[in-house]
């Protein structure tokens, strides 16, 4: 051992093992039950990255954020779980390789600023598939007070689904080929 700090004291947060200032600023104390406060300054580290094996990470003030080439966040168990101000992807797609996205209590929507671009796709990709590509599904029972399906160009709806139920065309006819 280099430096060893060893006290005849039971664990405590009553005294500090170290305790280290500049002019009079605290820089850096280690607790008496190993904990380590950075009052000024932050961490680097610069080679073989940092592993907490209990207890988690708590950010309290400045968020995380992770750069550099290729980096990324991996979450391998557990999960990730965004409790306030959403979840915002930039400049990239957000995937689920296998799974669900399940929204409760909330709405999905997507809004493309692209000219040519399909908003919105569905696909079953396997030549098997025996179940049901879209669902719309409503607890209330039958009412002309909401539609399952809406489609409205500008200010006019073209067609809809009513909660009836019944098919509207609202412009434009039905094509049977």
């Amino acid at each position: 051992n280099m430096l060893r700090l060893k006290s005849e004291r039971e664990a405590s947060t009553a005294f500090n093992m170290l305790y280290a200032t500049a002019r009079s600023v605290d820089m850096l104390t280690i607790d008496g039950e190993g904990s380590v406060a950075m009052h000024n300054g932050g961490l680097t580290i610069e080679e073989a990255g940092a592993t907490i094996s209990g207890g988690g990470l708590s950010v309290t003030a400045g968020g995380v954020s992770v750069s550099g080439t290729d980096v990324g966040l991996t979450v391998t168990t557990g999960g990730a779980t965004v409790m306030y101000g959403g979840l915002t992807v930039n400049n990239a797609s957000a995937r689920v390789i296998t799974g669900d996205i399940d929204i409760t209590n909330g709405t999905f929507k997507a809004v493309s600023h692209y000219p040519a671009q399909t908003v919105a796709h569905a696909k079953a990709a396997t030549k098997q598939f025996a179940g049901t590509v879209l669902l719309a599904e409503c607890e209330t029972s039958a009412s002309a007070s909401y539609n399952l399906i809406e489609a409205v160009q500008g200010d006019t709806t073209v067609f809809a689904v009513t909660g009836d139920p019944k098919t509207v065309v609202g412009v434009g006819g039905l094509k049977a080929e």
